[in-house]
């Protein structure tokens, strides 16, 4: 079952260069991840400095292998986070999965 993780991210506008600098090469490599079907980044012009990260895994295990790599663990929790002000994820799975995949 596909499971979504949609994360926003909250950091002064003064960071925004320093977020987006970090957190592009942890984007890169994780486009190239096994069972990753889908994933976005997207800034809400009506708030600065408010990144919103969707991503969509083939099913549960390959959200944890995911979270189980350096470039999650060092580049993003170690290097990405410590700039951030709030930092939220959701976990989701689609109600209808069948009807609408």
């Amino acid at each position: 079952m596909t499971v979504t993780t949609v994360a926003h991210y909250r950091f002064p506008p003064a960071a925004r260069e320093a977020v987006l600098e970090r957190l592009l090469p942890v984007a890169q490599t994780t486009r190239d991840e096994p069972g990753l079907k889908y994933f976005h980044i997207l800034e809400t012009p009506s708030e600065e400095g408010h990144l919103i990260l969707i991503e969509g895994w083939k099913d549960q295990e390959a959200l944890a292998r995911h979270r189980e790599r350096p470039h999650f663990r060092d580049g993003l929790l170690g290097s990405v986070v410590p700039l951030l002000y709030e930092r939220s994820v959701h976990i989701s799975t689609p109600a209808f999965e069948e009807q609408f995949s």
